[in-house]
C-alpha cells in the first residue's frame, strides 16, 4: 500500500502521469486538496499498524481507505454522462490499481494469529 504512493496513480494517455507523492510535494496542488493528506495519513497509519502487529486496527484503517476509494470513484463517475466514450478506468495508473487491491487484501487478510 505504501509503494502505491510512489507509482503513477493517474496516467493520462501516456503523456502525463502523476503519483500521490507528486501531488503532495507540489505545494500549489496540495493546499487545494486537504483530503489527500488524510488519505496519505491513513496509508502511513496502516503501514505502521501492520509493522507494530496490530492487525485489528490495521483492518479498520484499510476498510476506511477502501470506503474512501470507492466513494471517490463513485463521485467521479457519477458526474460523467452515460454516453461518454471514456471512463475513469482509462486514466487510472498502476498505483491506483495497486492501492485498490492492497486495501481489499488488507481488509481480508489482516487477521490475528
Amino acid at each position: 500500500m505504501l509503494l502505491s504512493m510512489f507509482l503513477p496513480f493517474l496516467d493520462i494517455m501516456g503523456l502525463f502521469s502523476f503519483s500521490i507523492f507528486d501531488v503532495i510535494t507540489n505545494s500549489e496542488i496540495s493546499s487545494q486538496a486537504p483530503d489527500l493528506w488524510l488519505f496519505v495519513g491513513l496509508i502511513v497509519a496502516f503501514a505502521a499498524l501492520t509493522f507494530m502487529n496490530k492487525p485489528s486496527i490495521a483492518r479498520i484503517v484499510s476498510g476506511i481507505l477502501l470506503a474512501i476509494i470507492l466513494w471517490k470513484l463513485y463521485d467521479i463517475t457519477s458526474d460523467t454522462p452515460d454516453d461518454a466514450p471514456v471512463s475513469i478506468f482509462d486514466f487510472l495508473g498502476i498505483g491506483a490499481y495497486l492501492l485498490f487491491a492492497s486495501t481489499i487484501a488488507g481488509v481480508i487478510y489482516s487477521k490475528e494469529d
